[in-house]
């Protein structure tokens, strides 16, 4: 008897590797009551261990409300080229970026692009009362963004030269010492002279322990400042006589240098129980994402195309024999489909935060600078996306509906913005077409039977210009793939294919490439034998 079975779209669980997901079964068995059948109250990881067939694999996809859909990459105007530092500016309503290189900056900045052959070393940077302030060390200088370039200020009452850096907490500008802090006036953002009238002058935090090494203004009231030793919150109390109020982190050790810091205005600091939020407290994000990025194991696919053979030379995944074990092709499920990163080294990683709705973690391996992979958990929908693509940051642009849809945008390598976009792309970052695709497995009928499956279907909510096809990955032992079947389309409507094969095998799997925006995708099976 033909057994029709619709496939989950919209799962909330997230396959980090293929190999945590068990078989699924398109029939329950006795066997299989222990797995939940409807979701929790909360709607957190409700759809875990329903062992109902899901996606097990993707990368280039992000979730919609009734699926996911894939994306691509389109340029945002010419490569940049290398550069050190990229930092958040604001010029009265328009936010862009600050790239500084060793021998030049360059704004970015409403879509507008200005380069300046001035080396400013490794630079600071924060917003005060809408404006970018700029402190460069190396110069001995201070910066305010005016238009679209940086303009020298002389600020009063402080001696530029053992200054490291500057940060806004409540109504003052802030520059900084390894030991000391000056508040600027409540008035004038540029005079620092000790005054009671104006609250001006500098102080210190008591019992500090360790020199300041960086500091990170993440709300308007609210700062971090990381020393040597420890991290303390800075919080304005809204008082003449005591303008800030101090607290110690616990359990938050001292960093070395600010590279450490992971800034943005939500998450601040990258420590071993998560990370550091605007109140102060370290808790972890997401911990699934966690647990992963402190593993050992990452997992690509490769599909059956050889476009990326993997050795220690090969430009896309920059693996080093210092960072991998083992570069296994023959992984556990899907042999001829996915790769398999075993890790003599942590990973890489690094969390952005974009539009206050995606948390971004860009991930590669530890010796290389380049990420490979970047997964997106979408706070709204409560549901992953993944896109693989050699990058070096993620920035938070402002959401346009012709150049930046969704806010999210990729630096490569090569200094080039990118954009995601569901259509007609135009990056492919020199390593051929950027593809998508989403795995789907390991189907059974009942747990240890054969399972033959007759067709699939699926739908989109539209038709992708560059299509999309099927593949069919067949296992006659339930964990590796035995053969690759490219099945026929007899149903092509607008937004809606068809597909119909005859394979029998004890795990089945296929694989949806291309574009497409997948709200639907079922299939017909029927039972097979035991052998």
């Amino acid at each position: 008897m033909m057994i029709p079975c619709r496939l989950s779209t919209t799962t909330t669980s997230f396959p980090w590797v293929s190999t945590e997901f068990g078989p699924s079964t398109i029939q329950r068995q006795p066997a299989d009551q222990f797995l939940q059948l409807g979701r929790p109250a909360d709607g957190i990881q409700d759809d875990r261990d329903l062992g109902v067939p899901s996606i097990i694999y993707g990368h280039n996809f992000m979730p919609t409300l009734l699926g996911v859909k894939s994306v691509q990459y389109k340029k945002l105007g010419d490569p940049l080229g290398a550069f050190n530092e990229v930092h958040k500016v604001v010029s009265k309503t328009e936010i862009g970026y600050l790239f500084v290189a060793s021998d030049k900056y360059t704004l970015h900045l409403n879509g507008e692009v200005t380069s300046v052959p001035i080396a400013l070393g490794s630079v600071t940077t924060t917003t005060h009362r809408g404006v970018t302030y700029v402190h460069s060390s190396r110069r001995e200088a201070l910066y305010k963004l005016q238009g679209t370039k940086l303009e020298l200020v002389n600020p009063i009452g402080v001696v530029l030269r053992d200054v490291i850096g500057v940060f806004s907490c409540g109504p003052h500008l802030i520059l900084y010492t390894v030991d000391t802090l000056v508040r600027s006036s409540i008035e004038d953002p540029m005079d620092f002279t000790p005054s009671l009238a104006y609250n001006s002058g500098a102080f210190s935090i008591s019992g500090q322990q360790g020199s300041i090494v960086t500091v990170l203004s993440q709300t308007q009231n609210s700062a971090t400042v990381f020393t040597t030793a420890e991290a303390i919150t800075m919080s304005a109390s809204g008082s003449s006589a005591s303008p800030f109020k101090f607290d110690r982190i616990p359990g938050v050790p001292g960093i070395v240098n600010a590279n450490s810091i992971i800034g943005t205005s939500q998450i601040a600091l990258k420590t071993p129980q998560g990370y550091i939020a605007p109140d102060g407290k370290s808790t972890q994000v997401a911990p699934d994402v966690w647990q992963f990025l402190t593993g050992s194991v990452v997992e690509d696919y490769i599909g059956t195309t050889g476009l990326h053979k993997i050795n220690a030379s090969d430009a896309y995944y920059s693996v080093d024999p210092d960072d991998v074990q083992e570069c296994a092709v023959a992984a556990p499920v899907h042999d001829s489909e996915l790769i398999v990163f075993r890790l003599l080294k942590p990973l890489r990683h690094e969390l952005s935060i974009v539009a206050e709705r995606w948390y971004c973690f860009s991930y590669g391996f530890g010796c290389s600078p380049v990420y490979n992979w970047c997964v997106i958990y979408d706070t709204q929908l409560k549901r992953w996306g993944k896109l693989r693509i050699r990058h070096i940051k993620v920035l938070d642009f402002q959401p346009s509906s012709e150049l930046v849809p969704l806010g999210i945008v990729i630096v490569s390598p090569e200094g080039q913005l990118l954009t995601l976009v569901e259509d007609c792309g135009d990056w492919d970052g020199g390593h051929g077409k950027v593809d998508s695709v989403i795995l789907y497995g390991r189907l059974e009928h009942v747990r240890g039977r054969d399972l033959t499956v007759y067709g699939v279907t699926y739908s989109t909510s539209y038709e992708p210009s560059t299509g999309n096809y099927l593949k069919v990955l067949n296992s006659l032992n339930g964990l590796t793939v035995h053969e690759t079947i490219l099945p026929k389309a007899v149903a092509h409507y607008t937004g809606h294919k068809e597909f119909r094969c005859r394979v029998t095998g004890k795990g089945v799997a296929f694989a949806i490439c291309g574009s497409f925006n997948l709200t639907a995708v079922s299939v017909e099976v029927t039972a097979g034998g035991y052998r």
